[in-house]
């Protein structure tokens, strides 16, 4: 019954991670095991980024931006006020966040700022493979495309509800979603 404490997990390497979940708890993890962390939030938690052992990002319920400072973790401000799903990082300084109602974030190395997005649907993973290549994937099988200047939605062969898309190069990714989909 209710949601599960621990929602999502990201590895820095084989030892060094970050956990996070419902009530906004986050734990790290290390070779001694895991600790809970304080947490700047009661927000649930929906996914987590690490860049280094000193940087790491989480996001959340009604728009929330946490940043792990290599100390502690602390409140960002948000462009958005809806639901964050998902983080990717693919550096300190360049990051991108997808959620409820289409909204996109980007990270530039100062602060989040909005970005137009092509769909309205829910978006609940974001994968990038590069600075100018990415993936987004959604409600009704939305599937949003940046070709490292804009989003524009592409075309889809399902209209299941993606939760995960993961490209390991702009010609390889996977989508996963509801009723057991799974596209490539």
């Amino acid at each position: 019954p209710g949601a599960p404490a621990v929602r999502n997990i990201h590895m820095l390497d084989g030892e060094t991670g970050w956990m996070e979940g419902a009530g906004g708890k986050i734990w790290t993890l290390d070779s001694g095991g895991s600790s809970r962390f304080t947490s700047p939030t009661t927000s649930d938690l929906n996914a987590v980024a690490v860049v280094s052992a000193s940087d790491a990002w989480a996001v959340g319920a009604g728009g929330t931006i946490l940043r792990y400072d290599g100390s502690g973790w602390s409140a960002v401000a948000s462009p958005e006020s809806q639901d964050f799903w998902s983080v990717k990082m693919l550096s300190a300084a360049d990051g991108w966040i997808v959620g409820d109602g289409g909204k996109i974030a980007r990270w530039n190395g100062t602060s989040w700022s909005g970005v137009q997005s092509p769909v309205s649907d829910h978006l609940r993973s974001v994968s990038m493979p590069s600075q100018s290549e990415g993936w987004a994937v959604g409600y009704n099988g939305v599937i949003a495309r940046y070709d490292g200047d804009a989003w524009s939605q592409a075309t889809s062969p399902t209209s299941e509800v993606l939760t995960g898309v993961s490209c390991s190069s702009a010609e390889r990714c996977l989508a996963v979603g509801y009723a057991g989909t799974f596209l490539k």
